[in-house]
């Protein structure tokens, strides 16, 4: 919602008094989600062009939550310093207090807090670091009067999750990182002929999926199928279609397991077997279809997997972006900006591979 609109004459009324009271904006139109958005920025002294706040799923409620320009913001305008960050570990969590004052006097502290107990390296410090951002960022908030929750504690509610809105106030869908979309992710890389999903992520994944077929095939001869396999079916009964081998069955069940750990479910497994024809994996009929069916799952794992690690390391850039802050989190911005791209969630994850590139040599 980087350029709100700024039609401030659309009729509210009963609508905005049911938001108040049921805090609930899923119940507007687009165009008075808009007018609201903007009102709520005025109210507080904030710019709607920076997009201070986002959309949150609460509860099966559509309301807003304070992103980090927000915090940001405020500071500046309320004049809000933070002179003391208290730090401590307890039974694995990482614990930060911010103090906060207020030009008048006012004082206020909250904390914020992160579990480090199985961490260790780059990603404890980044957890510490994340530790202090929500601090600073909730004492913010405190301090201001305002009841918003903050980005960094959307991802510990349970059942909440980001949603689009796009600048016409419109509901797009979940933000990247939910399940829903990571669903999405899923469905679209099924949707991809096999050949053009391992040419898209490389040779060396196309070599993965060579060696899993070389693997089957050396399965099937060291596990033939058994004599009374290819026997007639008793009269009257309906034959059913068996695996050459006992041991391929199981390697679907491993990729199964490994696809679920991936996609958070089984539709990316059941979405291969179902594009190859098959209902499931007992239905294959012979060693050249299993070995088919085997192919597309690896390029589907792959391809997944290929997705998850480009999100963590763009994340991980992004946190310390925010943390060396000043021209290199600006640069950050910009290098999404300049790509055509509003939130990191909405680059595809095709263009990736590409950005990272850049944004590496600015976060060093």
């Amino acid at each position: 919602m980087s350029t709100m609109a700024v039609a401030n004459t659309a009729p509210m009324g009963v609508d905005i008094e049911r938001v108040l009271i049921g805090g609930d904006l899923a119940r507007l139109t687009p165009d008075q989600r808009v007018v609201y958005y903007n009102r709520v920025c005025e109210s507080i002294g904030l710019n709607p062009m920076t997009r201070p706040f986002d959309y949150l799923s609460l509860n099966n409620k559509l309301v807003l939550y304070a992103r980090k320009d927000c915090a940001d913001q405020l500071r500046a305008l309320k004049g809000v310093s933070i002179p003391k960050l208290e730090r401590e570990e307890v039974e694995g969590l990482y614990i930060v207090t911010a103090h906060a004052v207020l030009p008048n006097g006012r004082q206020d502290a909250d904390t914020g807090a992160v579990n480090i107990a199985t961490l260790k390296g780059e990603a404890r410090a980044n957890a510490i670091m994340k530790a202090t951002t929500k601090a600073k960022r909730r004492v913010t908030l405190s301090i201001c009067g305002l009841g918003f929750l903050d980005d960094t504690e959307v991802e510990t509610i349970p059942g909440a999750y980001r949603v689009v809105v796009d600048d016409a106030g419109a509901v797009k869908g979940p933000m990247e990182g939910t399940r829903e979309a990571q669903q999405a992710i899923v469905d679209a890389a099924l949707a991809k002929e096999p050949p053009a999903t391992i040419d898209s992520i490389g040779d060396r994944k196309a070599q993965q999926d060579a060696e899993a077929l070389e693997q089957l095939n050396s399965m099937a001869v060291q596990h033939p199928p058994r004599e009374d396999a290819a026997k007639a079916p008793a009269k009257g009964k309906t034959a059913t279609p068996k695996l050459v081998s006992g041991k391929m069955l199981q390697e679907f069940q491993n990729i199964k397991a490994e696809l679920r750990k991936e996609a958070g479910d089984d539709s990316a497994y059941y979405g291969v077997l179902a594009q190859a024809g098959y209902k499931k994996s007992n239905e294959i009929p012979d060693l050249e279809s299993g070995a088919m069916v085997y192919k597309m799952m690896k390029a589907a794992l792959v391809a997944l997997r290929e997705i998850r690690m480009n999100r963590e390391e763009l994340k991980e850039l992004s946190g310390k972006a925010a943390f060396i802050g000043g021209e290199t989190e600006l640069r950050f911005h910009d290098a999404i900006a300049n790509a055509g791209y509003k939130l990191q969630a909405d680059i595809p994850p095709d263009q990736l591979p590409a950005l990272l590139v850049t944004i590496r040599e600015i976060v060093k």
